[in-house]
């Protein structure tokens, strides 16, 4: 199956492995996480993980903000207030 879900502090400096036939997105909101805090998910199903920004939040990422396959990984850091960064594979 495929499906969504808040970024929560279930997920707080965990690596959580996210298994999904069809691709998910994974919605960081607004004034949850303070400068700092990340948190890193794997993709072990078919089905990509995507870091969305919520309303009023800004994610920055060099090579994007989805996974690259299975077992690859993405971790988002935020680094001030409602502003976090996406740090990928290379895809190469």
């Amino acid at each position: 199956s495929g499906g969504s879900f808040n970024v929560s502090s279930t997920h707080l400096k965990k690596y959580c492995r996210v298994n999904y036939a069809l691709g998910v997105n994974a919605t960081i909101p607004k004034d949850t996480f303070s400068a700092g805090d990340w948190g890193v998910f794997e993709q072990t199903g078919n089905g990509a993980v995507t870091v969305v920004a919520g309303a009023d939040v800004t994610c920055n990422g060099y090579d994007g903000l989805t996974t690259y396959g299975q077992y690859a990984s993405i971790m988002w850091l935020c680094v001030a207030s409602n502003t976090f960064i996406v740090i990928a594979g290379t895809g190469f």
